[in-house]
């Protein structure tokens, strides 16, 4: 009989769920750099960690660059952050996206300026 070998081939798992990584960290300056490629690609995970320092910090440009299904994905808190300034670079599609808590977390004079 042949002697078995001392390496196993172990069998991969299936059906079990990866361990998740937690999402990368940004600080208010990566923020402030990101392009509008990698606004689109944010995750909604990464959108939940945006502190309100982090939403203050989004350009008109970069705020134009949200997809609509992004913009629905942010806690009322964060809406609470956006500058009316910044609230005017929202597009009608994106405008659109808000939930109804949401909006309600703008200031007056933010929603004074959604353009719609």
């Amino acid at each position: 009989m042949p002697a078995k070998s001392s390496t196993s081939r172990s069998k991969p798992k299936t059906g079990k769920a990866r361990k998740k990584t937690p999402a990368p960290k940004l600080t208010v300056a990566d923020v402030s750099k990101m392009s509008p490629a990698d606004i689109k690609a944010l995750t909604p995970r990464q959108i939940a960690a945006f502190a309100p320092r982090h939403i203050r910090a989004f350009s008109p440009r970069q705020i134009a660059a949200f997809a609509p299904r992004q913009v629905a994905r942010f806690a009322p808190r964060q809406v609470a952050a956006f500058a009316p300034r910044q609230v005017a670079a929202f597009a009608p599609r994106q405008v659109a996206a808000f939930a109804p808590r949401q909006i309600a977390a703008l200031s007056p004079s933010a929603v004074a300026r959604l353009g719609v």
